[in-house]
C-alpha cells in the first residue's frame, strides 16, 4: 500500500479508530453475503454510516481482504 503523506498508523493502530480489523471484516462479510443496510452497521457499530460505505466500497482498510 503507497502512503502519501508519510508514514502513518493504519487500522487499528490509528489513535482515533473506532474499529478493529475483525469488526471491518464483520462488516464486509454482512453487507456483501447477508444484505445488511449500511445505516444498519453504522448503528451497530457506533460509526457514521458514511464510514461503512467507505469501508464497503474499499475507500478505507484497504489492507483488508473483501
Amino acid at each position: 500500500m503507497k502512503r502519501r503523506y508519510g508514514n502513518y498508523p493504519h487500522g487499528e493502530q490509528h489513535a482515533e479508530s473506532k474499529l478493529k480489523e475483525a469488526d471491518v471484516l464483520e462488516i464486509k462479510r454482512l453487507y456483501k453475503e447477508e444484505g445488511v443496510k449500511q445505516q444498519w452497521l453504522a448503528l451497530k457499530y457506533g460509526v457514521a454510516q458514511g464510514i461503512i460505505s467507505k469501508i464497503v466500497n474499499g475507500h478505507v482498510w484497504q489492507h483488508l481482504p473483501m
